[in-house]
């Protein structure tokens, strides 16, 4: 990748600015919708070991940006970056043994992009960031140089150093601080809140997320459960100062750590150059869309003053896009307001949430309540919500 000349002038400190997959699709309930359109609630906690624990950790994990007086933080700038080589769902088929009319039925992806073996997700990652920054000059009118990058790779290069820095190396970044995120399908969102809570702490105005995939590391071909479902990619946003009351409004995140078996790859045995399959019990991860996520996004618009009434955009982790079409029904909202970049892509982890946010920018307009929610292996994940500048 080409140097890129960024520009040493930053934006003063929080100022205003002038501009199983296998796991059934969750079913749809009259009571559901009811609940989650209603007034607040709490998360449900009857199979945990006690309620009171579980209603102090849901208070506990709420988290609220933009507070007045401190100027708002949000999107500067959008980018990705899909490789070429597109691997529909036949290629699929040949290797895993899955009837073609199966995968689309079952989970919703009709095709998805594949890194080449020759090619780094270093570079890919740097492509989609210099790319946000790119973006973001175009519709502000200048240039920046972030205070910080923070990356989220699934499948990276290698494990030493951590992907953060052959991303900043590809981005040619000097002494620019970085650091690594390993949050799986909930890293970008984790990055984003981070990169927030940096800005609050007065260490840097602008952040560069980036949220990277390959599967190759860890997605088996011969499974039918797993194949079909994951692709390549990579998605970025830089974050700064944005309008007051604009920007994150409120965030939460939350981890269910006795399901770390839902969702795992074994230790690579030492000396080992084959990929460690992932393993995954795809029940339980689509009860946790549609059983946990509702509460956490209502709650966490309720953190914002608002309502499920009010958003316009719902972007959610395309960890399954049947999955991702119950919650939509669960919580009442149009397929126009939950786009679905997963048909054509797949489930890019890490990158899911910029690249879906990337490929519907163009209908963002200012003022949109636009909220990113995500949830993966931990189980973990995320809620942002957004007033679109």
């Amino acid at each position: 990748m080409k140097d890129v000349a960024w520009s040493t002038t930053r934006p003063s400190r929080l100022s205003s600015v002038d501009h199983d997959p296998a796991g059934d699709p969750p079913s749809v309930s009259a009571a559901q919708r009811q609940r989650t359109n209603g007034p607040r609630t709490n998360w449900d906690t009857t199979d945990m070991t006690t309620q009171q624990t579980d209603v102090d950790v849901v208070e506990a994990t709420a988290r609220t940006g933009g507070a007045s007086g401190l100027g708002g933080y949000g999107v500067l700038g959008v980018g990705m970056c899909l490789p070429d080589t597109i691997v529909s769902n036949a290629e699929i088929a040949a290797d895993c043994g899955a009837d073609v009319d199966w995968i689309e039925r079952r989970i919703g992806v009709v095709e998805r992009r594949r890194l080449p073996s020759s090619d780094t997700v270093a570079d890919m990652a740097a492509t989609a960031g210099a790319q946000a920054l790119d973006d973001a000059s175009v519709r502000s009118g200048r240039s920046f140089q972030p205070g910080l990058l923070i990356v989220a790779v699934t499948g990276g290069d290698r494990v030493v150093p951590a992907p953060a820095f052959d991303v900043h190396a590809a981005l040619h970044f000097g002494l620019t601080p970085a650091l690594s995120v390993d949050g799986a399908c909930a890293g970008f969102a984790q990055g984003m809140i981070t990169g927030l809570s940096y800005s609050r702490a007065g260490f840097a105005d602008t952040t560069l997320v980036i949220g990277a995939n390959r599967a190759a590391f860890y997605a088996d071909r011969h499974d039918k459960r797993i194949a079909p479902l994951f692709g390549d990619g990579a998605g970025a946003f830089l974050l700064g100062p944005v309008p007051t009351g604009h920007g994150i409004l409120a965030w939460q995140m939350f981890t269910h750590s006795e399901l770390t078996s839902s969702l795992y790859t074994d230790r690579t045995i030492q000396g080992s150059t084959a990929v460690e399959p992932l393993q995954m019990r795809g029940q339980e991860v689509a009860n946790l869309f549609a059983t946990r996520l509702p509460a956490f996004i209502e709650q966490t618009l309720a953190d914002a003053g608002l309502h499920i009434a009010d958003v316009d955009r719902l972007f959610v982790h395309q960890g399954n896009v049947r999955m991702v079409e119950g919650l939509a029904s669960i919580l009442g909202l149009s397929p126009e307001q939950v786009p679905i970049s997963g048909r054509h892509v797949g489930n890019t982890a890490s990158a899911s949430l910029p690249i879906g946010v990337g490929m519907s920018a163009d209908e963002l307009t200012s003022g949109d309540i636009v909220v990113l929610v995500t949830a993966g292996a931990g189980l973990n994940g995320a809620v942002v919500v957004m007033r679109w500048t």
